[in-house]
């Protein structure tokens, strides 16, 4: 239900002139709509203004009003006419009024008060003549240089028209024919013993076309008109007639007198006359009430042009309406109200009526009537066309109708309609043009009137233009929301087209002169051709605002609304360079720096592959794995060239505004600067949202198939930081070329992959630089920081893969001056505080050595006077502790090295001896085989005669002799067997006395030597009771994360190490996160969390405890849950 389920009036639609002139209804010429009484009261709205007129007259003819004269007052097109035809009909045929139809819309009280007029009137009416004078048809007013011909008499006046109707031509025939006034006394004589209704309608209207007459007779006859006006109205308040007379008059009261404005058609001084004429005994009355709580014009509108409107359709619009506005009520202030007069105006909208007065004031169109032919043409041009609407607003007045144009486009205001045509009707390249349009056409018909160059309080602002352009119906077909209104007028605002459209503290209107758009948009455009250099200064000054993080700051303008959360900014690139002119390329150096290449100028004669990545000047490039290109895509290159140039051409034109507009005053110079601002913000924002957008294809290196290539990229997620943007599109899968995190595992890897080098194994060695660098030369490597490298080796140091030499310092196994407690006992490397680029990077087996012969080196005995100082080394591993010249002998010493604790020890002694053995005091040796034990005595400050050795087995003496003297000390070879059974260990004591001339100074030493238990590793799907007492060294093959919180709760693992890599798939792509030698409560943690982002995961973790341990009963039970999930390494006594 729309405005076409509404039934329009026959008449209406067959475009029967709604307003016919009063002559053509007195001749019979007009249609039966207005010579009908009941077809003319069916469309007569009975306004309380008609009911009161009526009324008045009534008691005028009986006498009983305070005066016989009525003015009818309004500016022409007023309801004048109309009133006086409702006259008309009402005594001609009073009967009429009680018509059903003609009542069927008004409320009791209204309906009793209109029957109870009818029957006064018949009831007075019966010898009640009625004398219509219209000025519109002189066969019905008399003219001088036209009479009427009446034989055997013809009728040129006024006066002789009114005695022609009373049938005493007679009395006034030479007054007639001399074109005279006839003498008071002739006039009242006239009038004597008539009851008349003698109404005057058109006066002025028929004088106008004679006042300025070149014919004298004319002239004379039209300035005694007002005194024969004043002679009639005094006869008629001395007669039982009254006089009803019409005056295109709008009447202006002040506390001491009424005064009145002229329809500016007219002449001032004619009117002027024929009022002095009446004022002072005429009662003045208006046709319609045009405003407070019944506007009669809207009522007028209504009634004749619609036969009824339902109330259902009229709530059902209502509600629409309702549903829509509550939901925005912040662009709908004060709805209720709102809905309230919507309600009495329906089937128009509110602001409709309003525009409508507007224009009818401002155009100096006839009120009433014009309105009516208006409003027609809009309610035509709904039902002709192929859409409905629920009601009808203000962009339904199409000016473009042939039947508008010389009603909205007249006089002054005929350069409008150019003004329309090019930037309403012909707007062009929006994405929603029916929307901006309409909303364009509100501005339009709601400004244009006020010809004003500067803003008004009454122009509409964004809120009310929603609630104008808002109409359910079309907003629903086309999928539009109210507040779309505001991003159609922003992108009208926004246009190059609109040039006229202006704007000024949130206000908008239309102008005949253009706007400073246009000059903008000239000078942009001239700046465009020539390729301005000024151009892509612009565009490299807001490339430079994004490297610095400060593009979503300037990109926020008082229309654009809240802010944008500043953005997280990766500062990933050493150096970013701005290329504007082909030369540039030298800026792009051949160095290790990680590069962004910005294109300021797309179009540049350079080789992207050869000038950029491949090359450097006349030579290869080096470092071909440092750069990365971004360029604008096609797309939006030129709006971002548009875009500066605007934004160029507006500091140009701000600097000679006062000149284009001088001559239109200070205030329109003030707005058209302010408007440039307002476009400036409008540039800016778009040169940012397009750079945002544009700025999308990136250019980096690759190798495929050992082949150099560069690869492009599309960024997918635009950034205000342009350089995060590349940054996060580079180092997401599939590509992964950048990286600002590398493991050590994944550091071997790559260079294993791509340069053949294992760097933890590999016989030779290499610096930080070298490695670096090959990463910064081979595009195969992933771009990473030289940080991120130095990191992941620092990280491989601290795991023991690798050792770091910088100069005489070492960096690889820790040396701890005290053993650390056994809670502390988690050895590992020695880190770097830095990295230096000339540091050697050391295999693991090469670190041992030199770590090793580094320590030797620094074994020694310190004499200071009288103090002796013995600093030695010892490696606590598993359950012995064996001095650093042990190693070697050992079958792998490098393996017990890397493992064991290494602790530096300190001795000093003033006097003394000290005792060793060699090889260690805890020695295994395999069942029965012999052992060379040597045993050294190392005499302090002591004048030695000799020394003797002792040696107890398990109690029971085995050596007793004297001590070969070497050097400074002493020493004596043991040659013994190793327990003949596995695990069977024996106890020695040496003691060792040394003879001196003051005395005998003696010292003891314990050692053990145990026969080795041999065990075999194997590796189990399942372990059961049988594997009680073997040693459980890792568990391998963890398929499933879950499974290390299992072994976590076990107590033997709570300080075991994770190693190995979980899988997590995401959407399109996946998350891999690598493992090594993590503890195992993070690796348990860590793992579930991110494999709570995906849906589906994979993953293979191995888990070692701090140290192999013997099986028992229970820790078997709990590892039992885990057979056939994963691998048991155990050692099993052979």
């Amino acid at each position: 239900m729309g405005i076409k389920a509404l039934k329009i009036r026959e008449d209406i639609q067959k475009g029967i002139d709604p307003a016919p002139k009063l002559g053509e209804v007195l001749s019979g010429k007009a249609d039966k709509v207005y010579t009908d009484a009941k077809e003319f009261f069916r469309r007569t709205y009975f306004s309380q203004n008609l009911i009161d007129l009526l009324k008045r007259v009534v008691r005028a003819i009986k006498g009983e009003e305070s005066s016989r004269i009525i003015t009818l007052y309004s500016f022409y097109g007023g309801g004048k006419t109309h009133s006086i035809l409702a006259i008309y009909h009402a005594f001609k045929n009073p009967d009429a009024l009680k018509d059903e139809e003609v009542l069927r819309d008004y409320d009791e009280v209204i309906k009793q008060e209109i029957c109870k007029l009818a029957d006064e009137i018949k009831e007075i009416s019966k010898d009640l003549k009625t004398i219509i004078a219209t000025g519109d048809d002189t066969r019905f007013f008399g003219h001088p240089t036209e009479p009427i011909d009446m034989p055997p008499y013809k009728i040129h006046t006024l006066w002789g028209y009114i005695a022609h109707n009373l049938g005493k031509y007679g009395l006034v025939e030479n007054y007639d024919k001399n074109l005279s006034i006839p003498p008071q006394n002739k006039i009242s004589d006239l009038l004597s013993g008539e009851k008349a209704i003698f109404i005057i309608d058109e006066l002025i209207d028929y004088a106008h076309s004679m006042i300025h007459s070149k014919n004298e007779y004319e002239k004379g006859y039209v300035k005694s008109l007002p005194q024969f006006i004043e002679y009639f109205a005094k006869a008629i308040r001395a007669s039982d007639s009254i006089l009803i007379i019409s005056l295109p008059v709008e009447l202006k009261k002040t506390r001491s007198e009424t005064g009145f404005e002229t329809d500016w058609r007219y002449d001032r001084g004619f009117v002027q006359s024929v009022w002095n004429a009446l004022k002072d005994f005429a009662l003045p009355i208006s046709p319609l009430r045009t405003e407070g709580v019944k506007d009669d014009v809207v009522e007028v509108l209504k009634k004749r042009i619609f036969e009824k409107i339902p109330e259902n359709i009229k709530m059902s619009a209502l509600q629409k309406l309702r549903e829509k506005v509550v939901s925005y009520e912040e662009h709908f202030v004060g709805y209720e109200d709102f809905l309230r007069k919507f309600e009495r105006t329906y089937p128009f909208h509110p602001d409709y009526l309003e525009i409508l007065e507007k224009l009818i004031s401002s155009l100096k169109l006839q009120k009433t009537r014009d309105a009516l032919k208006i409003t027609i043409e809009v309610v035509k041009s709904i039902i002709n066309s192929g859409e409905d609407s629920e009601y009808i607003t203000v962009w339904h007045i199409d000016p473009s109708l042939d039947s508008l144009k010389p009603m909205l486009f007249r006089d002054l205001y005929a350069d409008y309609e150019m003004v329309y045509r090019k930037e309403v009707e012909g707007i062009s390249g929006f994405t929603e043009p029916e929307l901006v349009k309409i909303t364009l056409r509100t501005v339009f018909l709601s400004t244009y009137i006020h010809d004003s160059p500067i803003r008004r309080d009454d122009f509409p602002d964004r809120k009310k233009l929603v609630r104008m352009v808002y109409e359910p119906r079309k907003f629903t077909e086309n999928n539009w929301e109210p507040t779309d209104v505001l991003s159609a007028l922003e992108a009208a605002y926004s246009s190059e087209e609109i040039t006229h459209l202006m704007e000024s503290e949130g206000r908008y209107w239309f102008w005949r002169h253009a706007n400073v758009k246009e000059h903008i948009e000239n000078r942009a455009r001239t700046l465009l051709e020539h390729e301005d250099d000024r151009i892509y200064n612009k565009i490299e000054e807001y490339l430079k605002l994004s490297e610095h993080g400060k593009l979503s700051d300037r990109g926020v303008t008082k229309k654009v609304g809240r802010r944008k959360e500043r953005e997280d900014i990766v500062q990933f690139f050493d150096k970013i360079i701005y290329l504007k002119t082909t030369y540039d390329e030298r800026k792009v150096e051949d160095d290790r720096s990680l590069k962004l290449v910005v294109f300021v100028k797309k179009d540049l004669m350079i080789d992207l592959r050869k000038d950029i990545f491949e090359n450097y000047e006349d030579s290869e490039r080096t470092y071909k794995n440092t750069v990365v290109v971004l360029m604008p895509s096609e797309e939006y290159y030129d709006k971002i060239k548009i875009q500066a140039a605007r934004l160029v051409a507006c500091d140009l034109v701000e600097k000679e505004v006062s000149s284009f507009y001088a001559e239109h005053g200070k205030s329109v110079v003030k707005t058209q600067k302010a408007l440039i601002e307002d476009f400036r913000g409008t540039y800016e924002k778009d040169l940012i949202e397009a750079i945002v957008k544009g700025y999308t294809l990136v250019y980096y290196p690759r190798e495929v198939d050992y082949k150099f290539d560069v690869c492009e990229a599309l960024i997918q997620n635009p950034s205000y930081h342009l350089p995060t943007a590349v940054y996060i599109t580079l180092s997401k899968a599939p590509i992964l070329k950048i990286s600002d995190v590398l493991t050590f595992e994944a550091l071997v890897k790559h260079i294993k992959d791509v340069m053949g080098v294992d760097i933890t194994e590999s016989d030779r060695i290499y610096t930080v630089e070298q490695i670096i660098d090959w990463f910064k030369q081979r595009a195969a490597f992933p771009m990473v920081k030289d940080e991120v490298i130095k990191n992941a080796l620092k990280e491989g140091v601290r795991l023991k893969k690798i050792g770091v030499l910088d100069g005489n310092e070492i960096y690889f196994k820790k040396v701890h001056k005290n053993t650390p407690p056994l809670s502390q006992e988690i050895d590992e490397g020695e880190i770097p505080d830095t990295l230096k680029d000339d540091a050697k990077v050391l295999p693991r087996r090469k670190a041992v050595e030199i770590q090793y012969k580094m320590l030797k080196e620094k074994e020694k005995v310190l004499r200071r006077l009288d103090v002796v100082e013995k600093i030695w080394y010892e490696i606590k591993a598993e359950d012995s502790v064996l001095r650093l010249e042990e190693l070697p002998t050992m079958d792998d010493w490098h393996y017990t090295f890397v493992n064991g604790l290494i602790v530096e020890k300190r001795e000093k002694l003033k006097s003394g001896i000290t005792v060793e053995v060699y090889p260690g005091t805890g020695i295994e040796k395999d069942a029965g085989k012999e052992v060379r034990i040597t045993i050294k005595a190392i005499p302090i400050n002591l004048e030695v005669e000799k020394v003797e050795v002792s040696v107890k087995c398990n109690d029971k003496e085995i050596l007793s002799q004297e001590m070969e003297r070497k050097d400074d000390r002493f020493e004596s070879v043991l040659y013994v067997n190793a327990p003949k059974m596995e695990g069977e260990k024996d106890n020695y004591i040496a003691v060792v006395k040394a003879y001196t001339p003051n005395g005998v100074f003696e010292k003891s030493i314990r050692f053990t030597i145990e026969a080795k238990v041999k065990r075999k590793t194997v590796k189990l799907r399942e372990i059961n009771e049988k594997h009680i007492g073997a040693k459980l060294i890792k568990i391998l093959d963890i398929k499933d994360y879950s499974i290390l919180s299992d072994i976590e709760n076990i107590p033997e693992f709570k300080e075991a190490k994770v190693t190995g890599n979980l899988i997590v798939k995401v959407n399109a792509g996946e998350i891999n996160v690598n493992y090594s030698n993590v503890s195992i409560d993070v690796a348990a943690n860590s793992s579930k969390e991110i494999a709570d982002y995906g849906l589906e995961s994979s993953g293979t973790f191995e888990v070692e405890p701090n140290e192999s341990f013997e099986l028992k009963e229970l820790t078997v039970r709990k590892l039992m849950r885990l057979n056939g999930k994963v691998e048991f390494l155990l050692g099993l006594e052979e």
